[in-house]
């Protein structure tokens, strides 16, 4: 058989992979996968396969580089790239490292895969003899999933008590293959409301914490409460903050599911797994019924933080069907929810102090005052909608944009948070846990925009604030963490077309002519 390695970050692909292929009825093996770079390195050291079928942008190490190291190193297996990416940067320095072919995700399906991967396996037959014995490997998976089950099985008993000697525990754990210079965390999640088998997602989502556990010790299963839980080891919380935060992505990404997750570090004295899970099931439903009032209290205007027109327009529309039709709101408290509407829109795109927001409201003060002008409340509705429209506009214009994509959204609201200091892309990087090249590849894939130039555009359109207010440049360089004056003047003119100066004298020129 032809062994086959797939190394993906994305644990549904490499899923995926597995399934929707009978590799052995075709004479291939998986013998491997990774979920990164530096993982997929040295499982090609470990395994030397026959054929690897490889993402491009991945953490720590992005596929290219894995497979120039890898023909450094003298490894000659065949390469085939399964990418979301179709630029051609990508497939020139494909095709100079020698790869075997290039397919894109969006446009692959099962029998293509497979008739690319014979094209490569009939030059590898070209090549050599593939050994047929396999039966030393085989016997590795099946002790392998036999320890799995015992220890998933002795977890069990913990979590219901049975087992308590923290002397018994510490042994066994050893036994199964913990490490005690390494620290140990329990993390226990639960599925928001969702009308899909929730049994089901979770022995779904089990299989994909198994596969983000795949270099580390520990197990994720569903356990006999529905809870779904994680034991692992690591050398620090960030480690397994990035197990959650990675499980939560792909929830959402591809179960379109929320998870509820809590961390608990464990004790290595007492190894109190039973007690910090009972812990964090009570935080769970906590969170639950915490969840349940906000979305009640929130319950006419979309509670999403970067709220989408069309979500808002449709929560004031089923307001004023409440309005009109069974009088459940009175038009003094409709018109304040409207207002409110619009409020919050300028404040999350901070649009408060713009010209043209001040325009729409044709000289009242304020928003509430602009509404309660209006006779009729159809053109409070048809007035609010308006003014809306114009905010996204104004808000798109700025580079604000709702974002579907978790990580996307973690990041854009981490550099919204830190714009008024000295914020890098390796900040950016850090905080969602991934290799700076991997994060600004996956930003740009996302966005269709630079990282670097996102974060820029987004500290130079804040301090339009600062000048008109008359701060000086030096003072203006310093809140948004420019290394000097002369810095901040460069990409100010970089982004605006014009000096900071320039940029005063046209916005007071356009105050005084009412425009």
């Amino acid at each position: 058989m032809i062994k086959v390695l797939i190394i993906d970050d994305e644990p549904l692909v490499r899923m995926g992979m597995n399934s929707i292929i009978a590799w052995e009825e075709h004479g291939y093996k998986i013998v491997g996968e990774a979920g990164n770079g530096v993982q997929g390195l040295e499982k090609i050291r470990e395994y030397r396969p026959d054929l690897v079928l490889i993402d491009i942008m991945m953490p720590q190490m992005d596929g290219l580089t894995v497979i120039e190291e890898s023909r450094k190193e003298g490894f000659a297996g065949k390469f085939i790239i399964l990418s979301c990416v179709s630029e051609i940067e990508y497939l020139q320095k494909a095709i100079r490292l020698g790869v075997s072919s290039y397919v894109l995700k969006s446009s692959v399906n099962p029998q293509e895969i497979l008739e690319t991967v014979e094209e490569a396996a009939a030059e590898i037959k070209k090549e050599k003899r593939v050994p047929m014995d396999l039966t030393e490997d085989l016997g590795k998976d099946f002790r392998k999933n036999s320890d799995h089950f015992a220890f998933r099985e002795f977890l069990n008993l913990i979590l219901k008590g049975i087992v308590t000697e923290p002397g018994e525990l510490g042994e066994k754990m050893q036994v199964f293959g913990y490490d005690r210079n390494k620290k140990a965390y329990l993390l226990v999640s639960s599925i928001q409301e969702t009308g899909m088998d929730y049994r089901k997602l979770l022995y779904k989502m089990a299989s994909v914490g198994e596969s983000l556990l795949e270099e580390r010790w520990g197990t994720c299963f569903a356990n006999f409460e529905d809870y779904l839980v994680i034991l692992m080891s690591a050398v620090s919380g960030k480690e397994a903050e990035e197990i959650a935060f990675r499980m939560k992505a792909s929830a959402s990404q591809y179960f379109d599911i929320k998870l509820r997750i809590q961390i608990r570090g464990i004790d290595l004295q007492e190894w109190n797994i039973a007690s910090q899970y009972e812990d964090a099931k009570e935080e769970l439903a906590g969170s639950f019924f915490e969840n349940k009032e906000k979305k009640e209290d929130a319950e006419l205007i979309p509670s999403t933080e970067f709220a989408s027109y069309k979500k808002l327009s449709a929560a004031l529309e089923m307001i004023k069907s409440m309005l009109l039709q069974s009088r459940a709101v009175t038009e003094s408290e409709a018109k304040k929810v409207y207002a409110g509407a619009i409020e919050y829109v300028i404040l999350i795109y901070e649009l408060a102090w713009e010209e043209d927001i001040k325009k729409e409201l044709k000289g009242a003060a304020s928003i509430p005052e602009y509404l309660m002008r209006m006779d009729s409340f159809e053109q409070v509705h048809k007035e609010t909608l308006r003014v809306l429209r114009k905010c996204y506009e104004l808000a798109e214009q700025k580079g604000y944009r709702e974002y579907e994509d978790e990580l996307t959204d973690t990041m854009v609201k981490y550099i919204h948070s830190r714009c008024n200091s000295k914020i890098s892309t390796k900040d950016v990087a850090e905080h969602v846990h991934f290799s700076v090249d991997y994060t600004c590849k996956y930003f740009k894939k996302k966005t269709q925009t630079n990282l670097t130039d996102y974060i820029l555009k987004l500290k130079i359109y804040r301090s339009h604030k600062e000048l008109l207010e008359g701060k000086s440049i030096a003072e203006i360089a310093d809140i948004y963490g420019f290394s000097s004056g002369g810095h901040y003047l460069k990409v100010f003119k970089k982004y605006e077309g014009m000096t900071p100066g320039a940029f005063v004298r046209n916005s007071r020129t356009d105050n005084k002519s009412g425009i």
